[in-house]
């Protein structure tokens, strides 16, 4: 069998003709904004795999030094006095890194049997993920510190179950889905619907804008409001202002009340409803499960209900032209390339090129639309 020296020299020999190619050439800076985008991604999925691996490796150079005669160890035949000490020089990284290799390749380690057989990994799932370039090292550490704080009070078996649903996680997997497929998903599902909405109450914002600032400079060009400033509007309430646009957007789900005045005289007032009734919101909630990016699995019951035709271009307050989308992507969506049209009363997405070249409307996981079951009761472990 092949050891892993030779394949992981001859990556290392491809990474450093890349750099060879960058330093003559400047090949990345050649590279389209999409191109950038594919690469970071490369890197970040090779990055993880080499920590994976070097914390493997390194959890071979604790099995091989740990309770062994001195003159047995690893880490003296290999002329350090300790592990971190090995590692430190090996990979030359500071004293930090050395720290979270060496804590990570405790939870990975496999100590050997009698029988030449190997015992399972103290958190086998979060070892497959983090071979699997699913999970991160800090993610993996994390994971870990918590699971190790919370091993003294879990019952048998237990923290290989929360280790093996973290793991799904990791991967992607939706929260309710990984607890179905490991304790029946009751519990789970019957919290996350019992969580509070978000907006059930939609906020009123109160926008304060100078009516010779809304109207703009005589002298400039382009009409009303050419001239407006960055902070022409006020938000009542913070001490914050900011610019019309930013301003209706985020009022976008309440109720808006402009407050028109001049040298402190109130000239006009206007209040404009936009919100999504509770009914509404429920029905929006129910069809679209979560917010409808993909790859966002914010529960619909905490996000916020979006007009697809703009209200103030005469998109109606109807369940036929709301969509759930998460506060992220809400406050967003004029600039992250995300699409979102109604085509009979059902959202359609189309993502920004660099997430999807073929530029196809999609429409989200029919499976939303099944309904789901009553709560089951929570049952505590004791």
């Amino acid at each position: 069998m092949q050891t892993p020296t030779a394949p992981v020299r001859e990556a290392g020999e491809l990474l450093a003709s890349l750099a060879d190619d960058v330093r003559a050439i400047d090949a990345i800076a050649d590279c389209s904004d999409a191109e950038l985008v594919e690469l970071l991604q490369a890197f970040g999925a090779l990055r993880r795999r080499v920590d994976a691996l070097a914390a493997e490796t390194v959890g071979e150079v604790l099995a091989r030094s740990d309770g062994r005669a001195r003159e047995e160890r690893l880490t003296v035949r290999a002329g350090a006095g300790t592990p971190h000490e090995l590692v430190q020089r090996a990979l030359l990284v500071d004293r930090a890194e050395t720290g979270r290799v060496v804590a990570a390749a405790q939870g990975v380690r496999r100590e050997a049997l009698f029988d030449g057989s190997r015992r399972p990994a103290r958190f086998a799932a979060q070892r497959e993920a983090l071979l699997d370039g699913e999970l991160s090292l800090s993610g993996f550490l994390k994971v870990a510190r918590k699971l190790d704080e919370a091993a003294g009070r879990l019952v048998v078996g237990a923290l290989e179950e929360a280790d093996a649903m973290l793991a799904d996680l990791a991967r992607g997997v939706d929260y309710v889905d990984a607890v179905v497929a490991r304790d029946g998903g009751g519990a789970a599902a019957g919290e996350a619907d019992e969580m509070p909405l978000l907006g059930g109450a939609a906020p009123t914002l109160v926008v304060a804008i100078d009516a010779g600032v809304l109207a703009g400079d005589a002298g400039e060009e382009g009409g009303p409001g050419a001239g407006m400033r960055a902070d022409a509007a006020t938000l009542e309430g913070t001490a914050f202002s900011a610019g019309i646009a930013v301003a209706e957007q985020a009022c976008c789900t309440g109720v808006v009340q402009r407050v028109f005045h001049e040298r402190g005289r109130i000239v006009r007032l206007e209040t404009v409803d936009r919100v999504f009734n509770a009914p509404q919101r429920r029905a929006i909630a129910w069809r679209d499960r979560e917010c409808v990016i993909p790859g966002c699995h914010v529960p619909s019951t905490w996000t916020e209900i979006h007009h697809v035709q703009e209200h103030a271009l005469g998109g109606r307050t109807h369940t036929d032209n709301g969509v759930a989308l998460c506060f992220a992507h809400h406050r967003t969506l004029h600039v992250n390339g995300w699409q979102v049209r109604m085509r009979e009363g059902r959202p359609e997405i189309r993502g920004p090129a660099i997430w999807d070249p073929a530029q196809k409307w999609r429409r989200p996981d029919p499976s939303r639309w099944i309904p789901t079951g009553p709560p089951r009761t929570a049952v505590r472990r004791t």
